[in-house]
């Protein structure tokens, strides 16, 4: 808008270019900047208790679930860089720990132990609505432990060192996993074992490598590539409508803005095929070291698949 007015509405391809680099410096500002600065602010002072609903703590975290939705950590999950994202973001984090979830909430109130795994899909939230009033809880997941995809960790809930909390779980309010154990359900129970798969992991040695500096260089480009290609796939239906308002004036402009959705689909089609195609063709069976190249590339395909439609 602020690049549209300065040039009087003006209509050209120099024009076009500014409102590019605009919407790309706005929209790397909000995405990685604004969570960083607000995060720890919008957190201090909230403790373990109970608070009243619409209240200014409520109020804070709304903003603070907000801010950590348009933020970095959808993209950022899964990699090397998410431990130290976190810990930017205010949560304690252990070293070598495996995050694939982006769904995280109030980090100052979660505890992550070194060489925890923490499942796609996962929810960490450290508070909740009750009764009309807000609950907040320190969510703890210790060294070692394991919590499956799309588990539900509720506040004030602890997974022990070294236990396992299956697949679909939901561990209630208060509730603590001991060490060691298996449990799995909504809500969770004890359980003898669970996948085959899960027990093998838990006992491989390799969950306790470290990134190498290649894996952690590969992660920068990957992330460059990615965020710059969320704004690339904007530019075919921008160039159209820019193109028609140009050759044939603003009649045309607003008629090509029909074919906007139809380009934008393909483009991230095409996009999203390309790529896949260059990070990993296929995908070799077994299993594997998380901590590896295929790690990366597997990491990179998997935010690719979620610009797809």
């Amino acid at each position: 808008s602020y690049v549209y007015t300065k040039n009087d509405g003006f209509v050209s391809v120099p024009v076009l270019f500014e409102m590019l680099a605009a919407i790309l410096l706005t929209y790397l500002c909000v995405r990685w900047l604004l969570p960083v600065l607000s995060a720890r602010p919008l957190a201090a002072g909230i403790k373990p208790g109970q608070y009243k609903l619409w209240g200014p703590t409520y109020l804070r975290l709304w903003t603070l679930d907000l801010l950590l939705a348009v933020g970095a950590l959808p993209v950022v999950s899964g990699s090397p860089l998410m431990s130290t994202y976190l810990r930017i973001l205010g949560a304690n984090v252990g070293h070598r720990t495996t995050i694939a979830t982006s769904s995280i909430s109030l980090p100052t109130l979660v505890d992550i132990g070194a060489g925890a795994s923490i499942g796609y899909g996962a929810t960490i939230r450290p508070w909740r609505v009750e009764s009309g009033t807000v609950v907040v809880g320190k969510v703890v997941i210790e060294p070692g432990a394991f919590v499956g995809a799309n588990v539900v960790l509720e506040p004030g809930s602890t997974v022990g060192a070294r236990a396992v909390l299956g697949d679909q779980s939901l561990l209630p309010y208060g509730h603590t996993v001991p060490q060691e154990a298996r449990w799995a359900g909504s809500p969770a129970v004890p359980t003898e074992a669970l996948d085959p798969a899960v027990e093998t992991m838990m006992r491989a040695d390799s969950v306790r490598a470290r990134w190498k500096v290649r894996h952690v260089l590969a992660t920068f480009v990957g992330l460059t590539a990615l965020e710059v290609g969320a704004i690339a796939l904007m530019i075919p239906g921008i160039a159209l409508v820019w193109g028609a308002l140009l050759a044939w004036g603003v009649l045309a402009g607003l008629v090509a803005t029909l074919l906007t959705g139809p380009v934008f689909v393909i483009s991230v089609c095409v996009f999203v095929a390309v790529n896949k195609h260059l990070v990993l063709r296929t995908a070799p069976t077994g299993m594997h070291p998380a901590r590896s190249g295929l790690g990366i590339r597997k990491w990179m395909v998997d935010k690719l698949l979620e610009f797809s439609l």
